[in-house]
């Protein structure tokens, strides 16, 4: 759907929020049993109120929001998503797409090749057959009857942007294949977990994804404040009536009938004492000395049914702005024919799947214990320097020494005979000191290892017996 937006000219047209919703309608029909019950619901709430409860405008009051969140959906099918996204582009398309500037809604030239080129993915939306994309989250009471709440797989934030996600998981442009799995299964492991979280509480927690710190940040939080800084709770359930201190002037026919009259009679605005009051101010305190004799009336109050809840200039404006726009709307969706196709699904959607804890409750007989790991603060060995070993006065036992060799070939000629020099580094335990010796090697053959032993030179009478292995560098 977003391709074909490219199409457009611009997305403040009047008419482009009107193009993309029936796009979407072209895609997807609703579910039958889902649809009546989300009707039946609208128009109990709309007769609380006072407002006209038709047809048209229980589909009308019926928000988007709404229809994702109680109603399952499903696609039309290739051939027929296909016929109708053709006939809804050339419906808007050409002059009954001008709005009232005359700017056209479709680039005709754009929205032909958009169209050419993603006919072949047309198949690529289609639903599985008999998969269970939705999952029953909980119900919602609305207008007195109780509707299902849905949570769908398809097209959810978190699925299509979560190929952005995986590109940031990655530190940078470059990183060794070690490090490159390691933030790859790190994002992955925080990913999983947020969106764990954001299944079973609406609670905003800590940013922090390491759970023995959470353990051990609760554990002390108990000990000082008798309570958990990190709690795992339920949903927030809202507590807010269906009254709040300032109501839309369309709360009611009778509200939006006087609001109505009050905005023709209020043009402009006015000046008072030299200062200027805009219109919908004066609209507002208008309505406030017509609302305050209404209650003060005690015949009227009780002889009828008549309901004015408080109403600010703030509310005034966006609702005379909104008024208008969809007035002008109106006016320009006059002359376009839209595709005639059912909203509801001929067919039965299959039965959501049912929400399972992700919590485990637990036993409070028998809590579980939570093994923190020791703590080694401070016991790191630094690197670079160099820990002092102190030298044993108990008789001297034979060590392999340390050697330091450098093999420098002297000659090689056509008889086949090598000569090699070595430099040899040995500790004596007699005088407690390093020596250094260099000796020459002639071998008939290339030097592969050679094996010496010999008794120490320095000191004749010293019982050691020193062997050095010797690896041509």
């Amino acid at each position: 759907m977003r391709m074909f937006s490219v199409g457009c000219t611009t997305d403040s047209h009047q008419l482009y929020a009107t193009f993309m919703s029936r796009l979407s309608h072209c895609i997807f029909m609703w579910d039958q049993d889902d649809l009546t019950a989300l009707k039946k619901a609208k128009c109990a709430e709309l007769e609380a109120y006072c407002k006209p409860s038709s047809e048209a405008d229980v589909l009308r009051h019926i928000s988007h929001s709404e229809l994702a969140l109680h109603c399952r959906r499903t696609t039309r099918g290739t051939k027929e998503t296909l016929t109708m996204i053709e006939s809804h582009i050339q419906a808007f398309n050409g002059d009954a797409g001008r709005d009232t500037l005359g700017v056209l809604l479709i680039n005709s030239d754009r929205m032909r090749e958009i169209l050419k080129s993603k006919r072949k993915h047309v198949a690529c939306i289609q639903d599985p057959l008999g998969v269970p994309l939705y999952t029953q989250t909980g119900t919602l009471v609305k207008g007195g009857h109780r509707l299902p709440t849905y949570h769908c797989a398809r097209g959810s934030t978190w699925l299509e942007s979560f190929h952005l996600h995986l590109n940031r998981f990655i530190r940078g442009t470059l990183a060794s294949d070690t490090f490159f799995q390691a933030y790859l299964l790190d994002g992955l492991a925080r990913w999983n977990e947020d969106r764990a979280v954001a299944a079973t509480t609406d609670v905003q927690q800590p940013h922090s994804y390491n759970h023995l710190l959470r353990h051990a940040v609760n554990t002390l939080a108990e000990e000082v404040m008798g309570k958990k800084i990190i709690p795992y709770v339920g949903p927030r359930k809202c507590f807010v009536g269906a009254h709040s201190p300032a109501q839309w002037p369309d709360c009611n026919r009778v509200v939006e009938a006087i609001f109505t009259r009050l905005c023709a009679l209020y043009s402009n605005a006015v000046r008072c004492d030299g200062v200027r009051v805009s219109r919908f101010t004066m609209v507002a305190r208008a309505y406030r000395h017509i609302r305050e004799c209404i209650l003060t009336n005690a015949k009227v109050m009780s002889e009828t049914t008549i309901q004015l809840p408080e109403v600010n200039a703030a509310t005034v404006t966006q609702w005379f702005s909104r008024r208008c726009k969809s007035q002008e709307q109106g006016i320009l969706k006059q002359g376009i024919q839209s595709p005639d196709a059912p909203m509801a699904a001929p067919e039965k959607l299959p039965a959501a799947m049912q929400k399972e804890p992700t919590l485990y409750s637990g036993n409070l007989a028998e809590p579980h214990l939570f093994i923190l790991p020791p703590n080694t603060a401070g016991e790191a060995k630094l690197k670079g320097r160099s820990q002092p070993q102190a030298i044993s006065q108990a008789p001297p036992v034979m060590v392999l020494p340390h050697l330091v060799l450098d093999f420098l070939v002297l000659r090689q000629s056509h008889d086949k005979v090598f000569g090699y020099v070595w430099r040899e580094t040995y500790y004596c335990p007699f005088d407690k000191s390093m020596h250094s010796l260099q000796c020459l090697v002639i071998s008939p053959a290339p030097l592969v290892s050679c094996i010496v032993s010999r008794p120490c030179l320095m000191f004749p009478t010293c019982p050691c017996s020193l062997s050095f292995v010797c690896l041509p560098l």
